[in-house]
């Protein structure tokens, strides 16, 4: 502390103090600022890993939709052949039903 009609070594000394703080300060607040320009770069990061995320996702659904209608296509294809096949079958087992009832005619 400065004392009031003091000699100068002592208010030297609590001059020197004073500057030594204030550099303390001035180191404390550059690591500061630096701290958060790299905060703020970090969740520009973020932010753009954030939409890259989204855009793969829509890009991933988008596909998945594709992917469900490509398949539902392919389903009602196979019932659709699946029952002319029935109907090729059953229509062959009338034909041989009547070949057979004719023979014994």
């Amino acid at each position: 502390m400065l004392k009031s009609g003091g000699d100068g070594a002592t208010q030297g000394g609590a001059s020197s103090e004073a500057l030594d703080r204030d550099s303390e300060l001035q180191q404390k607040e550059f690591a500061l600022q630096a701290a958060q320009q790299e905060l703020e770069k970090m969740r520009q990061r973020a932010e753009g890993a954030e939409a890259t995320l989204r855009s793969e996702r829509d890009a991933f659904e988008e596909a998945q939709e594709c992917l469900k209608d490509d398949l539902s296509r392919a389903l009602v294809a196979q019932d659709e052949e699946e029952a002319r096949e029935q109907a090729t079958i059953d229509h062959c087992q009338r034909t041989v039903k009547v070949f057979k009832f004719k023979k014994r005619l």
